[in-house]
């Protein structure tokens, strides 16, 4: 695993803004005379910037971990200051791109006097739009946020519950249960931060990939466990925060039960010490990223008899193939990278496998 640096921050950014450049211009100047060289520059200017963004990923310093702050057999103070997790800005806005594919390809293939154009184009704006709305709640929870706020004012104002605690790889684990057809099994899988205290296991959820790069950076290392003061006027899971002795903290939710089993007491909080994010990562996969590219430029090159002549100038029907046969290579590009997102998140650090099953079927 290797960290994020300015140069992968700025080939990343780049690459999204000629990316937004060629389907705004597809918009904004609909119905241009062709061929479109805007637009061929644009595209081309994506290529070598998404080029440049994967080399520099691959490039990238290894991630390392931190030493401990204090040593010599000191426990660390808790810090007073918490900075709330970073905002995915490059995922949301890639999400959002690849949301507006269809309808950018639809637009393409839309000629003077088509009807078949914008009757498509309504349909598949109402799916954009539902569909981007569930994946963007399922990229950021608001009401965790709020969660994690309380928890950072309540480290500010001066006290928080708090417990020693050691972290262990992350935990995936496959859970065993009766499927929906007689005779198969259900297998699900959940993954965790897992840290120990008083020898009992207290799981810190989220994100896998965001799991992957936690456990390279925390893995084995002692710290504060906190949660807020204010923890009965919070409904549901509680925000926590582990704060290893290095100073790095990792802000996350977990279920209520898991914490008020160990009755963590108050415990102040200093601002002689200072809490940092977790170093950010290079998010270059090979497994995943070469088909979801893949599938676009595959869809770039179909798209470009459009581009060149433009849809009045082609054979009756052939925009509309070339539209379904790129809206297809997309399709399959991000099928097979989501497909192989999972494994690539596994690989990325080490983690404990467990097999775990229903009561009802064993």
């Amino acid at each position: 695993m290797r960290r994020s640096t300015p140069l992968v921050r700025t080939l990343g950014s780049g690459a999204l803004a000629a990316s937004a450049t060629a389907i705004a211009l597809v918009f904004v100047r609909h119905g241009a005379p062709t061929p479109r060289l805007d637009l061929l520059g644009a595209l081309g200017a994506a290529l070598v910037l998404t080029a440049g963004w994967a080399l520099a990923c691959r490039t990238a310093p290894v991630l390392k971990r931190s030493a401990p702050d204090v040593v010599g057999g000191d426990t660390p103070a808790i810090p007073s200051q918490l900075q709330l997790p970073a905002h995915k800005f490059g995922e949301r806005v890639s999400v959002a791109l690849l949301a507006l594919a269809p309808l950018t390809l639809i637009a393409l293939a839309t000629g003077s006097g088509s009807l078949a154009g914008p009757a498509l184009f309504g349909i598949f704006l109402i799916i954009t739009l539902k569909c981007y709305a569930v994946v963007r709640k399922s990229m950021t929870d608001p009401e965790e946020r709020r969660k994690l706020r309380v928890l950072v004012a309540d480290a500010a104002t001066g006290e928080v519950h708090a417990v020693r605690a050691h972290a262990q790889p992350p935990l995936h684990v496959r859970y065993s249960e009766r499927g929906s057809k007689p005779g198969v099994a259900s297998v699900s899988h959940h993954h965790c931060l897992p840290v120990l205290h008083d020898g009992r296991e207290i799981p810190l959820v989220a994100d896998r990939s965001e799991l992957a790069s936690v456990g390279e950076q925390l893995s084995h290392t002692d710290g504060w466990l906190i949660w807020p003061g204010r923890s009965k006027l919070i409904e549901g899971s509680l925000p926590v925060a582990f704060v290893s002795d290095n100073g790095r903290t990792f802000m996350t939710l977990t279920p209520r039960e898991e914490l008020e089993r160990h009755h963590g007491p108050l415990q102040p909080t200093t601002s002689s010490r200072t809490s940092q994010r977790l170093t950010a990562t290079a998010g270059f996969r090979p497994v995943v990223h070469f088909p979801f590219l893949g599938g676009i430029l595959l869809a770039a090159l179909i798209c470009l008899p459009l581009l060149l002549s433009g849809p009045d100038d082609l054979p009756s029907g052939l925009p509309w193939l070339l539209w379904a046969l790129a809206l297809a290579a997309i399709g399959a590009g991000t099928w097979r990278g989501v497909d192989g997102y999972l494994p690539a998140a596994l690989a990325d650090t080490e983690w404990t496998e467990r097999e775990e099953s229903d009561p009802d079927i064993t």
